[in-house]
């Protein structure tokens, strides 16, 4: 569906860029400027509708405010420029970010020495940098307090789930 505004609508483009808002997905006026349509673009407007030109100095009632060849060479390439800017919306760690997600992220990690067989509570676990990978994360906190170390786990050391099982397990050889 494609919603189209009359000039009465986008008007009040004049007087601030926040009425924009109300454009939905189609932008249809030209005596604005070229700028309109740029922030029509970027608040999600996904058809432009402008009046097309070869001479802007031709006799008639349109041809003044029309685009002619370049300047509609510039509406589309700063449509583009805009539409690049935004993004595609989607969350992703980009290529040139994979190193530091390692060091900027957080993981679980022994705030003191861990002998195997000991209930972990909150007071062991640390929040720190950096995540390595396999390491639990943050979010699992709650389901690691509570469980049983199968190792010795020193402190400072990340916490991965094949360290830990549920306390209820018996472990020989562990303390009780």
């Amino acid at each position: 569906m494609v919603m189209r505004h009359t000039f009465k609508q986008v008007q009040a483009l004049v007087f601030g860029v926040a009425q924009l808002a109300v454009l939905g997905v189609w932008l249809r006026r030209l005596g604005l400027g070229r700028r309109a349509s740029l922030w029509a673009v970027a608040l999600g407007a996904r058809v432009v509708e402008k009046h097309f030109t070869d001479d802007t100095t031709r006799e008639g009632p349109d041809h003044h405010f029309a685009l002619d060849p370049g300047a509609w060479a510039d509406m589309v390439e700063n449509t583009r420029q805009v539409e690049r800017t935004l993004g595609s919306g989607d969350k992703f760690i980009a290529g040139n970010e994979q190193e530091t997600a390692v060091v900027q992220r957080r993981c679980l990690r022994a705030a003191r020495p861990i002998a195997a067989g000991d209930v972990l509570t909150r007071a062991m676990i640390d929040v720190l940098r950096p995540a390595t990978p396999g390491a639990i994360m943050p979010y699992d906190l709650d389901l690691v307090i509570g469980k049983r170390a199968l190792i010795d786990i020193v402190q400072g050391r990340e916490l991965r789930w094949g360290m830990l099982a549920d306390a209820n397990l018996t472990i020989l050889g562990a303390n009780s």
